[in-house]
């Protein structure tokens, strides 16, 4: 939970709350974050959520500025745990472009570890039609016991507004592993139906193809399949 304030300055939030990343990706992944756990993009926005954060928002015509901290909480070292992130986003008309870079500092075992990660996007509005897309880079430094990971994720998609309830979207996702030789591609169609603002009803199939370490790697792919293929039906409910 968080609390805030707000007025001409813009508003600031304290608390427990989504990241910046999060927040500006949220805008250029097709379907909004509907699918966290089925496409790869909600679990890749530089935590997610930050505890102990102050975050910092305001609005300069059709610039959006967002910037946060996040205390890490460690008595004998102020970074550790912590991260700090500024956004950036420019909306006019149909045009919605914006990007974001965090630093933060993870646990790896015993030892915190510098991580450094940025994304960027687009969305562009024709009526009913939006098209989405964009690419984020996180690179976690090495540490006695393991090396570098980076993590390369790149996506695009559409969504058809039917009506104001109803929306048909379909879109494709990329994640790549360059330092571990591995890839993961999926393709993703669905149909949803608002009940309301929070609450939205689904239907979706996606397509996953694996390569190199995504499928020698149990973590990764506990099935240790090429492939596979998936149909859902759920709720999605908004907190």
């Amino acid at each position: 939970s968080y609390v805030g304030l707000g007025g001409w300055f813009g508003s600031l939030d304290f608390g427990r709350q989504f990241t910046v990343a999060h927040d500006v990706i949220y805008d250029y992944d097709p379907f909004h974050f509907e699918y966290p756990g089925i496409i790869p993009l909600t679990p890749a926005t530089a935590g997610t959520r930050f505890n102990n954060d102050v975050k910092y928002s305001t609005t300069y015509g059709p610039f959006r500025l967002k910037a946060e901290n996040s205390f890490g909480g460690m008595a004998d070292d102020f970074n550790a745990g912590a991260a700090r992130s500024v956004g950036l986003q420019y909306k006019w008309g149909w045009l919605n472009v914006g990007g974001v870079y965090t630093y933060r500092t993870v646990l790896v075992g015993t030892t915190y570890t510098p991580d450094n990660y940025y994304a960027f996007g687009a969305a562009l509005t024709f009526g009913p039609v939006v098209f989405a897309g964009g690419m984020m880079n996180d690179n976690r430094d090495s540490t006695p016991s393991s090396a570098d990971v980076r993590t390369l994720n790149y996506w695009g998609g559409f969504t058809y507004e039917i009506n104001p309830f109803m929306h048909l979207g379909g879109g494709y996702y990329i994640t790549d592993l360059p330092n571990q030789s591995g890839k993961r591609s999926q393709g993703l169609v669905s149909l949803a139906y608002s009940l309301s603002k929070r609450t939205t009803l689904y239907a979706e199939a996606d397509y996953t193809k694996f390569s190199g370490s995504y499928i020698t790697n149990k973590t990764l792919n506990a099935a240790g399949q090429p492939h596979q293929m998936a149909v859902s039906v759920g709720i999605n409910h908004a907190f």
